[in-house]
């Protein structure tokens, strides 16, 4: 797994509820849930981008993960 560095965020309130709501029904964390959305940009800003760096970028036809 990869390292975690600790990283501060602020939320607005609305956005921060809707993060825990989604967090319980997924049975996850609220980081986890941040994590998700942050790969979920950057795939979609760069197609190339992988969110597990020991794998290859895939293709624009593949699923992200």
């Amino acid at each position: 797994m990869e390292k975690m560095v600790r990283t501060n965020l602020y939320l607005p309130t609305y956005q921060k509820e809707k993060l825990e709501q989604l967090a319980l029904e997924e049975n996850t964390s609220a980081s986890e849930m941040a994590r998700r959305a942050i790969d979920a940009y950057l795939i979609w800003r760069d197609p190339n981008y992988s969110p597990h760096p020991k794998l290859q970028s895939r293709n624009g036809d593949s699923s992200p993960v």
